[in-house]
């Protein structure tokens, strides 16, 4: 008899080990590349919604810069890190001398570029980054460039815009 129970106890607790091996997976999966990539950066980071994080950095005059970290698409295939560096309000036109001088700027800054977000009056700094290549190392290279692009060129800029 107590064979019988010494063999069913341990029969249960397999099952049991089995189960909890099986939902594993599952539970990983609920957890994004991006986000796994995200946590391994060693980043002060604030998960905004289900893929996008926001990234405080320390900027000019005490001013906190937020780069933020999301897919490029619903894709997924690649990591888009943004700062708005001149916002403005929706629809704003910027004159041609902050347009050519954020053109010059994206030429002269090797991995972001200066994007104009003309429905939104923004001028947003930014990269893309190719997920299946992507490392934590190089996620963090690319939101502390556009942080360290977004705070040299946001006076200048906002100057230029009219403010």
């Amino acid at each position: 008899m107590k064979t019988r129970q010494l063999t069913s106890g341990v029969v249960r607790a397999a099952l049991m080990v089995f189960a909890v091996a099986a939902a594993l997976p599952a539970l990983a999966q609920e957890q994004s590349q991006l986000e796994a990539l995200m946590n391994a950066t060693g980043l002060k980071v604030e998960k905004l919604e289900a893929d996008m994080w926001k990234v405080p950095f320390g900027g000019d005059n005490a001013e906190t810069l937020e780069v933020y970290v999301t897919y490029n698409n619903e894709k997924e295939i690649g990591a888009l890190v943004f700062c708005t560096v001149v916002d403005r309000d929706e629809d704003f036109q910027f004159n041609r001398e902050v347009l050519a001088r954020a053109l010059m700027i994206s030429n002269d800054q090797p991995f972001v570029k200066l994007v104009l977000d003309a429905e939104h009056g923004d001028l947003d700094c930014q990269t893309e980054a190719y997920m299946p290549t992507l490392t934590a190392e190089a996620l963090k290279m690319y939101v502390d460039t556009v942080a360290a692009v977004s705070s040299q060129y946001r006076a200048e800029l906002n100057q230029l815009a009219g403010q």
